[in-house]
């Protein structure tokens, strides 16, 4: 599946297809997987090191290419490892094989695992520049990218012990997991979704796209209204998995492309929720409450306002269908992620509480 136009005036997004699961939930403290997390990132770091020393200790070429082969290899076969972890855990979960909770944490142990490369891509980053081999080492730069995000460093912090961790909305099929959430930042709400869609990407390290130029307009192409709005864009492509990134303004995107199907098999957006047009409105009144909810798009930025019987902004707690996903504090609003299809969304404080059905 390719991005879908969810909105008129946002870029085209991935989606999961036919949703098989769905639901909000977070992280908790695992020991085992904290102590892991930093054992994998020290051995990153170690490893780094011991690269860049092993290649500075001899001037012979063939010994130098030698190292840096075998290290980008041990490299590329840990990543296919951690994609491999995520795909079967998203699946585990679609099928009903695996509680949410622990999908979530396996995303998350999956973003340490590939941030804990990070020093020995470096390093193989630095030498690449003295030795060739560049468009290798930025081809695993971008495929360590695919297996991180804001999100997913999110679900890492909870496992690791972070305090108030984070909630996400989650959406997952078979072929694919969306993570989406509202994360309170200046100027205002910024909401933030990650989609990888596994049926998108072959693997095979290859391209079929003749150049830079090539990809560029196939990508003017898929996108045409973040092109006609956009303020920056950049473009990543030597290697197999090519990089689009776009700044239009009221948001970002960034899209990952496989250089054998040509298709986008994730992407990460952050848009400033207020911004995102509102499709329908829907209020409810209670004896002391009102409520009033502003929804953009499935699974897009959701509003929900409420007030007691005076007109004053009132701090309630928000369920939406069964979930809890937060409060709306002193200035009575909060932002979330809305769900896919119907459901109600209830605030209650005190003795009171009004639920509103999701507008259509």
């Amino acid at each position: 599946m390719d991005p879908v136009s969810v909105s008129d005036e946002t870029p085209r997004m991935l989606t999961v297809g036919t949703v098989a699961a769905e639901g909000y939930n977070g992280t908790t403290l695992d020991w085992s997987a904290a102590f892991g997390s930093d054992a994998a990132s020290l051995r990153g770091t170690f490893a780094g090191y011991h690269l860049e020393e092993r290649v500075s200790s001899t001037d012979d070429e063939e010994a130098r290419q030698r190292a840096f082969d075998e290290a980008a290899d041990r490299v590329a076969a840990r990543l296919a490892s951690l994609r491999d972890r995520e795909e079967n855990a998203v699946q585990a979960y679609a099928s009903g094989a695996l509680a949410e909770r622990e999908m979530l944490a396996r995303l998350g142990r999956v973003h340490d695992g590939a941030s804990a490369l990070r020093p020995v891509i470096q390093s193989l980053l630095t030498l690449a520049a003295d030795g060739g081999s560049t468009e290798r080492a930025y081809e695993l730069v971008r495929k360590a990218d695919t297996l991180t995000g804001p999100l997913r460093a999110d679900l890492a912090a909870g496992v690791s012990g972070a305090p108030d961790p984070a909630t996400v909305h989650v959406e997952a099929s078979a072929d694919g997991v969306t993570l989406a959430r509202v994360l309170e930042e200046s100027p205002g709400p910024t909401y933030v979704r990650e989609t990888v869609r596994f049926d998108n990407r072959d693997g095979n390290d290859t391209t079929t796209f003749e150049n830079q130029t090539v990809f560029y307009n196939a990508m003017a192409e898929r996108y045409p209204w973040a092109m006609g709005n956009s303020n920056e864009l950049s473009v990543d492509f030597p290697g197999a998995v090519h990089q689009f990134y776009i700044d239009y303004g009221t948001g970002t995107f960034t899209a990952y492309v496989d250089g054998s199907t040509r298709r986008v098999f994730r992407d990460v957006h952050r848009q400033r929720a207020s911004q995102v047009p509102v499709t329908a409105t829907a209020n409810a009144t209670g004896s002391r409450l009102s409520v009033q909810v502003n929804a953009t798009y499935d699974g897009g930025p959701l509003q929900v306002a409420v007030e007691n019987a005076i007109g004053t902004t009132i701090d309630a707690t928000v369920t939406v269908g069964n979930r809890s996903v937060g409060s709306t504090g002193d200035d009575g609003v909060l932002w979330t992620v809305a769900p896919n299809g119907r459901a109600n969304v209830t605030a209650t404080t005190g003795d009171d509480s009004v639920s509103v059905p999701l507008p259509a």
